[in-house]
């Protein structure tokens, strides 16, 4: 009797059903500690590649030393060349000037150097550095004479080598180290009014930082002035007014100004000018993709798997295996979906 009984309870419909639901719970619990972050960020640069460019907010100004301002000059801006660029962006009433140029680098003599001190302590100017403060210590280091009244705050650029992908790609952009906001949330506040790490979007925990996903453009989306053009002709003060403007490099010459990102991995993919111009309007529009909630990962780990189970004890594999790639481009599709409205990763 108790065989019948157990022969009838094996052959139930509904109980193989509740069996391939145990597995897949099963499966999920033990997929989902596991961290596949190579995988996890070559699929979200290609939603990043493929999913429509936002618009930029039209606050961010590029001015470039490229390689018609070293052709032009044979040789590197100097003191009195940068003091007649920052006098005429001056003039032109820009919101802040970040250069990420060490200003103790510019050539020129004393005199010189020091009157062009003098030109950026007039301005809301800023030296970026590619740095964090040292621990415990609140701000940068002070630079060296004649530019030790130069505002210096922490700009350091995030490389996945040693963490997540390990790829060397730029992906992150640093909101806070030990809890205090970096140089650009702090101008973007003036744009957005987002004072604490809560209010942007996609705002993550990493080590002693709060960081973001930066939103890319693509590639010569912001406007951009030439160093040379600047020096040589007036310039047009409504692109410049009330805007931030980024100084830096951008010759082909040097492969330290340049980085790969999730739109592209070539060597001189995008400068690092460009790349803090999208990290900064990231923050600014407030735009930064966000890591979808853990209960969604559960969710979608749970119904692939289910699906997987019906697919391989059910159908021919042939068809099965055709089963299992509609699955993943299907999946694949609703993920850019998401990606493209509403920043999930």
């Amino acid at each position: 009797m108790a065989v019948n009984w157990l022969e009838s309870w094996l052959k139930n419909k509904w109980v193989h059903h509740g069996l391939r639901l145990v597995f897949a719970t099963l499966i999920t619990v033990l997929l989902f500690p596991f961290k596949l972050d190579l995988l996890e960020f070559t699929t979200f640069d290609w939603r990043m590649q493929l999913s429509p460019r936002p618009a930029v907010s039209d606050k961010v100004v590029l001015l470039s030393i490229d390689q018609s301002t070293l052709r032009k000059l044979k040789r590197e801006p100097e003191a009195l060349d940068w003091a007649v660029v920052l006098q005429k962006l001056a003039q032109a009433s820009p919101a802040d000037v970040v250069t990420f140029i060490n200003p103790t680098q510019i050539q020129g003599s004393y005199d010189d150097l020091s009157m062009l001190s003098e030109i950026m302590g007039r301005m809301p100017f800023y030296f970026g550095e590619n740095d964090l403060p040292k621990t415990g210590i609140a701000k940068m280091d002070p630079l060296a004479a004649p530019f030790e009244n130069i505002a210096v705050e922490a700009t350091p650029k995030t490389t996945d080598r040693n963490v997540l992908a390990k790829d060397g790609v730029t992906r992150r952009g640093i909101l806070t180290y030990e809890t205090r906001f970096l140089l650009f949330p702090i101008i973007a506040q003036k744009f957005n009014g987002i004072d604490n790490v809560e209010g942007y979007s996609g705002a993550f925990q990493f080590l002693e930082s709060a960081q973001v996903l930066i939103r890319y453009r693509t590639k010569g989306a912001y406007p951009t002035l030439k160093f040379i053009d600047v020096l040589e002709n007036p310039i047009d003060a409504s692109m410049v007014k009330g805007k931030i403007v980024l100084i830096g490099k951008d010759t082909l010459e040097n492969s330290a100004d340049y980085l790969t990102t999730p739109m592209s991995k070539d060597l001189l993919a995008l400068s690092k000018l460009e790349m803090y111009a999208n990290q900064l309007d990231t923050l600014i529009l407030n735009q930064a993709p966000r890591f979808s909630p853990d209960w969604v990962k559960l969710i979608f780990t749970f119904i692939i798997s289910l699906l997987t189970i019906y697919i391989v004890l059910y159908v021919r594999p042939g068809k099965g295996l055709l089963l299992l790639a509609l699955t993943v481009g299907v999946y694949l599709l609703f993920s850019l979906g998401l990606f493209a409205g509403l920043r999930w990763v």
